[in-house]
Parts: C-alpha cells; structure tokens; sequence
C-alpha cells in the first residue's frame, strides 16, 4: 500500500499552523519563562525516527536516502532509471524547473512524518544511563567565544549569512556580497518567469554574445537554486583545523547523495512561497519550464478524488503550499508581503548602498563542470597564487557553488542526462560594492573579473 502524503493533521477549528522562521522559534522556546513544549517534543520525535531501523520507509535513514545515497528504492518506487552496472539510481531535483514543488512535498513528508510520533510514548527518560558530557574535555588552542555558546559560528557561514560588520567602513571593507542580498534581489526583481526563478539550469542551445559596451548582461540569472546551493555549501561545514579554515565543503549539506542525513536540510526551503506570492501570475508560464509541469514527483503518492487512484504528485498540486496544511508568517497578507520583504532582506543593503547612487554591478555566471563538486572564487584584479579561497583573500568578490555530485562517483541519473544533453547551470552575484570599492582604489578604473575554480580539498581545477 502506497504512503499517501496529505500533509501535517489540521483541525478545522483552528487556522493552518504557521511554519516559523527558526532564530524566532528557538528563541521563543528558550526565552526566560518558557516551557520548551515543542523544542524538546520536536528533538525527542527526531530522536524516534532516527532511531527506526533501516528497513523502515519512514524512518530518519530512508526518508534521507530519498534524495540520493543510498540509491535505493521508496514506497514501491524504484530508484530512478538504472546506472550502467543496472543499479537503481536517485530522486532528487536538480537543476530542473521542477526543483522548487519536488522539495515541497519532499519537506512535508518529512514534516508529517515527525508531526505523527508520540515520543513520550516511545522514549524513556533513563537519565541513569546518561553519560557525562566533561570526559571530552574543552577545545585545545580555541577562545571561549568559539564554543561557549555551543552553536557553529564558523567564518563562511557569518560572512554568508549574517550583516555586513563593515558597512559603516568601507575604506574597511572586504567585498563579500551576502545571501541576504541575493535574496533580497531575487525577491524584487519584477518580470521574471517561473523558469527563471525556479533553476539554475541554463539549456539555450543558440549561443549568446558578450554584452557590448553599455549593454545589459542577463539579468535573469539570479535564481532560487543558486541561492539554495550557496547555503548548502556555506552553511555546514564540519569543524576544521587550525590549518584547515579555508577548505570548504566538508560537511553532509555540501555533498548531494547526503545532505539530507543533516537536519539542517529540512530547513531552508521557503522562499518559493514567498516569491510567488508576490508574483501570482507565474507558474511554469514560460516555454521552458512549462513542458516540466506535468512531470511526475517521483517517489510521492497522492490519493487523487477525481480519478480515485493513487497517484504521482505533480506540481500542479502543490502550486498552493496551504493544500499540504501549513503557511508562513510572511505569506499570510499578501498587501503586507512586499514591506516585509524589505524589512527582512533588505533595510541593511539599502543603507549599504545609499551613497552609491543608481549605479549597480552584477556578475553573470554560466558553468559547468562534469558534475564534480566545486566554487568558483571571482576576483578583481591580481590573483594571489597562493591566496584564492575566500572572502580573507586579497581581491575577493565572491564565490559560486554548484551543488552537485561526482558522475563517477553517485548513481545519479539526472546529474549523467543532463551532462549528456549538454545542459549548464547560470548564476549570478551582486558586485556594487566590489565594483564601487575597487573603482576607488584605482582612480576609476573599472575591475575584469578573474576566477579561479577550487574543489573541497582546495585543489585548482581550472585557474584563469
């Protein structure tokens, strides 16, 4: 029998519960005079289905193992086409105008899942049988101030999410254009088609031109799926060396067969609502995305009512969020949407960039790679040979992440088609600041981008 996904229970006395921006939830749950109902409910649940045995479709390993490792079939449904030795391959969305509503089902099954346990049912409180946490000792060679608070704080994960500390200095600055940016740029860029919003992927087959002097580049190649790989890449990281900082991926987030075995993955995945609250109009409306939309949602059942059969999610059912029980603070009054937006994303760039004037700089990327893992580190200027990881590096604009995993080395068979096709992937970064500061530096002048691309272990695959 099939696992039909509705979507969380909703008592139809109640409004649909609201699915909160996570700092706003934790603090609530640990504010002075709170009970931590549903932080300890949700890490006591998350405990039950980690601990199910493999063999168990809806335990932590196998709902994880949907999105890619370990290749094999759910719910009845095998894994994709078979690889050449006739092993089962993958589900996940990639790079593909479907990316954002396979995710969306993807996530709420994982919400269902975790909403239906009744961990004081299940777990017993053996604080007995607790270990003490001293015998590990403190971190040798580290200040208070990396643990004490006991989150993961580390360099790239501040400089990508957090506010610019140098915005009131920029004679100061080290150019790093920040998520919060590209986001907010995404979500005000008016005119924008689904295919345009939804994926990096990039499959026009006539071959473009380079802007001329005082044309635009594409201006539609800052996209969800960009924004989405650069946190996969930035956001975790395993704790690294000393010596170690400026490698980069080397967390589960950062690698496709298994980034959904961090929990972290369940998390991030909520600007589609937002975008398409602002821009109603625009569903698979496009030549591209269009010919996707009644592409099945593989491995996810639904019980259709008008046939009364189960069937294949497609994205048509999943176009209002709201249908699978849930919503977003931000989302709830679309007359409101647009000053939240600013609010959220975009008061700190806007006071960022208030003496710059209308003057804006964007760099458009389009790569590919055979699939491997890697960053591209964009630079102004010289290249120091030694020195190209990061936003300490001298010249440092910004970085590009595929996210992405190794054709030699997954069974992915949408990763191996869309290679066969010759399919790329566009992205792009804001560069006002990086532009504005360089300008400055060098009576005027205005910068050519420079780039060298690294994978995981620091190597250099293709310097230019």
């Amino acid at each position: 029998m099939p696992y039909l996904i509705t979507g969380i229970p909703k008592d139809p006395k109640h409004p649909l519960p609201i699915r909160k921006d996570i700092d706003d939830w934790y603090l609530e749950q640990t504010s002075a005079g709170s009970n931590r109902i549903q932080l300890t409910l949700f890490v006591e649940a998350l405990t039950v289905i980690q601990n199910r045995p493999l063999n168990d479709q809806l335990s932590y390993f196998r709902l994880a193992g949907i999105h890619g490792a370990p290749w094999t079939e759910w719910d009845g449904v095998p894994g994709g086409q078979k690889d050449s030795k006739g092993n089962p391959t993958g589900f996940c969305v990639h790079n593909n105008y479907t990316f954002p509503t396979w995710h969306r089902v993807y996530v709420t099954l994982y919400e269902v899942r975790l909403s239906l346990i009744r961990p004081h049912v299940i777990l017993d409180l053996l604080f007995d049988k607790c270990q003490s946490t001293t015998k590990y000792g403190l971190l040798e060679n580290y200040n208070a101030d990396v643990w004490a608070d006991g989150g993961q704080n580390w360099l790239r994960a501040n400089l990508a999410l957090n506010e610019h500390p140098w915005y009131q200095n920029l004679d100061g600055w080290d150019s790093v254009p920040t998520l919060q940016d590209m986001t907010f740029r995404l979500l005000t860029t008016g005119g924008l088609n689904w295919g345009e919003f939804s994926s990096t992927r990039y499959d026009d087959k006539k071959e473009e031109t380079q802007p001329k002097n005082n044309e635009q580049a594409p201006k539609n190649w800052m996209n969800l799926e960009a924004i989405h790989n650069n946190v996969h890449v930035r956001f975790m990281f395993s704790r690294p060396g000393r010596h170690d900082l400026k490698l980069w991926g080397a967390g589960h987030m950062s690698s496709v067969p298994v980034a959904a075995y961090d929990p972290i993955f369940w998390l991030h995945h909520w600007l589609t609502a937002i975008w398409q609250t602002v821009n109603s109009g625009s569903w698979f409306n496009d030549d591209k995305s269009k010919v996707s939309k009644d592409d099945d949602l593989r491995p996810f059942h639904r019980f259709c009512e008008k046939t009364r059969k189960v069937v294949f999610f497609r994205s048509d059912d999943v176009k209002d969020w709201r249908s699978l029980n849930y919503d977003y603070a931000i989302t709830k009054d679309a007359s409101r949407i647009r000053k939240e937006i600013s609010d959220l994303y975009g008061q700190r760039t806007k006071e960022v960039y208030k003496d710059f004037g209308e003057e804006d700089y964007i760099l458009s990327i389009r790569y590919a790679l055979g699939g491997k893992p890697f960053q591209i580190n964009i630079f102004f200027g010289d290249v120091d040979g030694k020195d190209f990881y990061d936003a300490r590096s001298q010249n440092f604009v910004g970085s590009v992440f595929n996210f992405s995993g190794s054709l030699e080395d997954s069974n992915c068979d949408k990763c191996a088609q869309q290679e066969q096709e010759g399919v790329l992937s566009v992205s792009q970064l804001p560069a006002r600041l990086a532009v504005h500061y360089y300008k400055k530096q060098n009576k005027g002048e205005v910068p050519t981008p420079r780039y060298v691309v690294v994978n995981s272990q620091g190597k250099v695959s293709v310097p230019w």
